[in-house]
């Protein structure tokens, strides 16, 4: 057998356990941890043929499947979610009926290899019946800390994030009758998103646990701006941040003041660049924690209409 990037007569057997995990991944024990199915390996040999060949599902069979899940996102009776005896994952997507398309998808480009050139495809298959696809469409890839931005606490050192707009998930983002993306002088990246018309507002965003700096405590802030016409924000509203099997829940958030103030209330504040910021959680990260950070703001319940809410990102930074 002739393995793809080894030379011809290569002895796979002849080199040592030491040889074969330098051409692992420095994370490949975090990775087999969180297989689906035990991988069943007497060598380092076995486990990097293993891992080259095989598609190797994580996180209960549902890593890929969930970006999928929550970058198509429209009414539910233009889709249907059931599993196809050929796919590899739990649930595939199948489209009923649609008059425009988008899927978007990210991951964390922690969990890639270094120094490689990566190739995005979209992976499908169609039905006998289906019609409208042979049209012309646009394809994207962005990369390169234009939508996350990265800098070290002053005092402390440790690592700071912040998830741009683009990095978020917010409800109907790529609707243009409900938000407008647009560059604005005070903002670090090249897009924000700007509220044109909502009844009720989501916005969620995940990080990598691992791009932090261990052993410390974490907070999570929404950083956002209004417009002079800016209504309905000034409603309550819920935060929530989870990580590592806690969650932490705040009731009573406020974007602005409301005319009747009570104490359990929670204001924003206003930040040295001129954004404000509320804060959405809290959270310890230690040696040998692992996972993703989820943190989100929502406002769901009441059905006021809201406009003027610019939203520039979520920041995470060290106590």
């Amino acid at each position: 057998m002739q393995t793809c990037g080894m030379p011809k007569g290569f002895d796979s057997a002849a080199y040592s356990d030491a040889f074969w995990e330098r051409l692992l991944r420095s994370d490949y024990r975090e990775l087999i941890a969180r297989a689906v199915s035990p991988l069943d390996f007497g060598s380092k040999n076995k486990l990097y043929f293993s891992l080259s060949y095989t598609h190797i599902l994580l996180d209960r069979g549902y890593l890929i499947w969930r970006v999928v899940k929550s970058a198509i996102c429209w009414v539910q009776r233009s889709w249907e979610w059931e599993h196809a005896p050929e796919s590899r994952f739990p649930e595939v997507c199948i489209l009923k009926r649609l008059h425009w398309l988008s899927i978007h998808g990210k991951i964390a480009s922690v969990m890639l290899s270094p120094n490689s050139t990566y190739k995005a495809y979209l992976v499908f298959r169609t039905s006998t019946n289906s019609k409208g696809l042979s049209v012309t469409a646009k394809t994207t890839v962005s990369f390169g800390g234009l939508a996350m931005s990265f800098q070290l606490d002053k005092e402390s050192g440790k690592k700071c994030y912040m998830l741009g707009a683009k990095e978020l998930s917010i409800t109907w983002q790529h609707d243009t009758q409900y938000w407008e993306w647009t560059h604005i002088p005070e903002s670090r990246f090249p897009e924000v998103c700007i509220l044109k018309q909502v009844y009720w507002l989501s916005i969620h965003g995940r990080i990598v646990a691992g791009m932090l700096s261990q052993n410390n405590t974490y907070d999570a802030y929404l950083v956002f701006g209004t417009t002079k016409d800016s209504r309905g924000v000034s409603v309550p509203a819920k935060t929530r941040l989870s990580f590592g099997g806690s969650e932490m829940e705040t009731e009573n958030v406020y974007l602005q003041r409301p005319h009747r103030v009570q104490e359990n209330y929670v204001f924003p504040h206003k930040r040295k660049d001129g954004w404000m910021e509320i804060k959405l959680g809290e959270f310890d990260y230690n040696e040998g924690d692992n996972g993703k950070v989820e943190m989100a703001y929502e406002e769901i319940k009441l059905g006021h209409w809201k406009k003027g809410l610019i939203v520039e990102g979520i920041e995470l930074r060290p106590k």
